[in-house]
């Protein structure tokens, strides 16, 4: 199987890539500094990424209201998303994962654990 093209949607402090970077060794990761940074690389690109990594609690628009974007706009590119928990989760956030079929991971989670979920997405 080749190595997924995989969006990894960080804000400028590089939290998430930061945590990621191991576990997605094997990919190929771009970095998207924010969800309209990844907004763009998602419409305008000839290449759209395999997999959409994204934090649940983003700043600019958090990981529910992307995906929500993205599953009006882009179906496909909402279906590929892995959603990561980088902190507790609220009672929004956990109520929107009941509604998603996406998966979610909380930090700090495996490499293995991480890195297994981009195929069963990319792939899919």
């Amino acid at each position: 199987m080749r190595p997924a093209r995989v969006l990894l949607v960080d804000d400028r402090d590089r939290t998430l890539s930061s945590a990621l970077a191991d576990a997605l060794g094997e990919h190929e990761v771009e970095t998207a500094n924010d969800a309209f940074d990844a907004i763009y690389r998602i419409d305008c690109c000839d290449d759209p990424p395999d997999a959409i990594v994204c934090d649940l609690s983003r700043g600019d628009l958090p990981g529910p209201e992307l995906w929500s974007y993205l599953s009006l706009t882009r179906r496909q590119a909402a279906e590929r998303m892995v959603f990561v928990a980088s902190g507790p989760l609220t009672v929004e956030a956990r109520r929107f994962l009941r509604c998603v079929p996406n998966p979610c991971i909380a930090l700090p989670a495996t490499a293995r654990a991480i890195g297994a979920l981009v195929p069963q997405r990319a792939f899919a």
